[in-house]
């Protein structure tokens, strides 16, 4: 696949696509818009294992901080942020390409060494990095941090509210 159109999403982006309060629109949109580009092939999306322990970590974290479900005006519960849970994982084992130790730990610790960033994130990019992928996030401090440091290439680092739809190319 040619460069630009292979992704890695981080699981930041992930959560924007759900239907929980406290998001901003214009960023949720991009994440909807993003997904529904995998969805129907316009791009080739990577994830590492890790994003579905931090995707789980941010639903349960909107349940005990009772959160609102979008749409319904009630307070998210455990059940439904299992469901949203589950719906997640399912889109990502039908349309997304997962990664199990892709990498080695020195080469997440040395792209944290250069890009200053936490060794999580850099889990991400060394992936990004490795697959010649563009990798979106919706951390604002991780993507500002990046930015400030002039960190946004090698791999390339895109803020998702700069996410604009895929040209289709039969």
């Amino acid at each position: 696949m040619e460069r630009g159109k292979r992704t890695v999403v981080d699981a930041s982006v992930g959560f924007l696509t759900t239907p929980i309060s406290g998001e901003p629109p214009e960023l949720q949109r991009c994440a909807l818009q993003l997904f529904e580009d995998i969805r129907n092939g316009l791009l080739e999306a990577h994830i590492p294992d890790r994003w579905e322990d931090e995707l789980g970590g941010a639903l349960w974290q909107a349940v005990t901080q009772r959160r609102q479900l979008l749409f319904v005006g009630r307070l998210l519960t455990p059940t439904d942020g299992w469901i949203i849970f589950s719906e997640l994982l399912s889109f990502a084992d039908a349309f997304v390409h997962w990664h199990y130790r892709d990498w080695t730990p020195e080469e997440v610790w040395a792209m944290a060494t250069v890009k200053g960033c936490s060794y999580y994130d850099a889990i991400y990019l060394v992936l990004a990095h490795k697959l010649d992928a563009v990798f979106w996030t919706a951390d604002r401090r991780l993507y500002d941090f990046l930015k400030r440091h002039r960190q946004l290439t090698n791999p390339t680092v895109r803020w998702i509210g700069d996410y604009r739809r895929q040209p289709f190319t039969p």
